[in-house]
């Protein structure tokens, strides 16, 4: 009786230990999660504010194309400006609206393709450690 006993408290420990060291590799992989996601929502945060600084800067500048075209109106009105200098005024300002806006997009471009990159990364990451044990 004490040779099942002495067995089945060997067991009883053993069984218990692989408990724990399942337990402890889940708190590892939780506790990687954890600093994954703090990672990622900094980074969520730094595009946030890079993208209210450039809405703020694109507003800034539509502000600024407003009142100079208001400005050429203004002179137009009280014929201050000849209409070959309003006509060069414009497409000045047609050219530097143009050239912002294609490094915007060019911007937005890259930015979508990394977007991409990561966005497949993070999913075939995550596909690989939701199928292990």
């Amino acid at each position: 009786m004490s040779i099942t006993m002495s067995d089945s408290s060997a067991y009883g420990e053993e069984l218990m230990r692989e408990r724990f060291e399942h337990l402890l590799k889940a708190y590892e992989k939780m506790a990687l999660m954890v600093a994954e996601q703090e990672e990622f929502n900094a980074k969520i945060e730094d595009m946030a504010l890079k993208l209210l600084s450039e809405k703020y800067d694109n507003e800034a500048y539509q502000a600024e194309l407003f009142y100079r075209l208001s400005n050429c109106v203004e002179k137009v009105l009280h014929n201050k400006i000849s209409i070959t200098d309003l006509k060069t005024e414009y497409e000045e300002i047609l050219e530097q609206t143009l050239k912002k806006e294609c490094k915007a997009y060019e911007r937005s471009c890259i930015e979508n393709v990394k977007l991409k990159k990561r966005t497949e990364q993070a999913t075939a990451y995550y596909a690989s450690s939701s199928s292990e044990p």
